[in-house]
């Protein structure tokens, strides 16, 4: 399957037996949200990840950070062979995670990147090279008097020559391309987003392959990969 062919559905696969992950390549994953988290699975998760859930004033947000967390965490052990609740993560000053690199690391390198959205988590891995995605729901009132805001005079124009019919939809494809490229970069909306055009590469890859219904996806790496691969977590996030 070569880069920007991905077909939807993705292939249902398992965390723990995730496909070899060669530097050339780039792993998408999809993992529902909606299922309980259990206390079993609550324990698989570090202290500061439970903290930051119980944060959230709505259970539902809390519930989906908590899954998609430990959806993370699972792939995270199976691309690594280790054990979920010992891996050891950092945040980068723009709030980027990372693994917490030491002494015989199974693979230095490993990138990855996590978005989510409504009952959905997008998951990225690379190697080797920065990864960055975003997941967004359709909606009919997106915030186009943002686009002054985020987007580069390049990417208004785009938007600028829609029709009122398609110019929402294009408004959420940029941004989505947006936040998958800033996300990469580890830096987020930390630096100026309009002096950024997701239009053309700039030394990056940026794609928007098909996702879930009434969702758009895009996701962002510091060189184009030979492969982009996609999946569907297959089990249930409760445990």
């Amino acid at each position: 399957m070569t880069v920007g062919e991905l077909s939807w559905p993705w292939p249902p696969r398992a965390a723990a037996d995730p496909p070899p992950l060669p530097p050339g390549e780039i792993h998408l994953w999809l993992a529902r949200l909606d299922a309980p988290v259990g206390a079993a699975a609550m324990a698989l998760l570090a202290p500061e990840e439970r903290t930051r859930a119980a944060a959230f004033r709505r259970p539902a947000l809390s519930q989906a950070y908590l899954a998609a967390h430990l959806a993370l965490r699972r792939l995270l052990g199976g691309y690594l062979r280790r054990a979920p609740a010992g891996i050891g993560l950092i945040r980068g000053p723009a709030g980027k995670p990372a693994l917490r690199q030491g002494p015989g690391d199974a693979a230095p390198g490993l990138q990855f990147n996590l978005s989510h959205a409504g009952d959905w988590a997008l998951l990225g891995f690379a190697r080797g090279r920065a990864v960055g995605v975003d997941l967004e729901p359709l909606r009919p009132d997106p915030p186009l008097e943002a686009a002054s805001l985020v987007f580069s005079p390049a990417e208004r124009r785009l938007l600028d020559a829609q029709d009122v019919a398609s110019r929402g939809t294009t408004f959420l494809r940029l941004w989505t391309r947006k936040e998958a490229r800033l996300k990469a970069e580890g830096q987020g909306f930390s630096r100026d987003p309009t002096r950024l055009c997701t239009l053309s590469e700039q030394g990056w890859w940026i794609d928007t392959p098909k996702g879930p219904p009434d969702h758009l996806l895009a996701v962002a790496a510091s060189a184009r990969p030979a492969r982009c691969l996609g999946h569907i977590l297959s089990e249930q996030i409760e445990i």
